[in-house]
């Protein structure tokens, strides 16, 4: 691995310490990204959105391997997560498409997959039949991020869905996720 090229690391933190290692690792000039997603939670009448963190104790990094020993030395780092004995990196189109994710929709639900650094990042819909059979309802979106060994599930805003090759998924994502391949 070269040194002096630059990846996105996932570093481990301590309880509710993101924010602030994020902080601290910008003031550092590093280039950091805490995913939080949206929760719309139904009370009564009324809708209650709150921000919870999608990955609990993690933060990632744009760094060299030569920063790590700097990343490590900041306060609430626990350490960086390793696969196979290296510092685990994670691929640019995954936290691409994280930012995307976050950003344009909510009550995202992070799920677990086998981690498979070979495999490219996959989004798909989930999709329903109408009970009368007419039409058919695209209320979900599924992105697979293999580096990360999960997989995310997402609300679909009914005006950001439509049909392209013959397949409904969601137009700022198919946009990216097109022009990444």
């Amino acid at each position: 691995m070269d040194g002096s090229s630059k990846h996105w690391y996932a570093i481990s933190t301590y309880n509710k310490s993101e924010t602030r290692v994020c902080t601290l690792l910008s003031k550092k000039n590093f280039e950091t990204f805490y995913p939080v997603g949206k929760k719309v939670q139904q009370l009564g009448n009324k809708h209650k959105v709150s921000l919870e963190p999608l990955f609990e104790n993690m933060v990632f990094v744009y760094a060299c391997a030569q920063d790590h020993r700097d990343i490590k030395a900041v306060e609430g780092v626990r350490n960086l997560f390793y696969w196979q004995g290296e510092p685990a990196i994670i691929n640019n189109t995954e936290i691409k498409m994280l930012r995307q994710v976050t950003q344009q929709h909510q009550n995202i639900d992070v799920r677990k997959i086998q981690v498979d650094a070979s495999k490219k990042m996959s989004v798909t819909e989930v999709c329903t039949n109408a009970k009368d059979g007419s039409d058919t309802n695209c209320s979900q979106l599924k992105i697979s991020l293999p580096s990360l060994g999960c997989s995310l599930v997402a609300e679909a805003n009914e005006s950001e869905v439509y049909v392209m090759n013959t397949r409904v998924i969601d137009r700022s994502i198919a946009r990216r996720a097109v022009a990444s391949y």
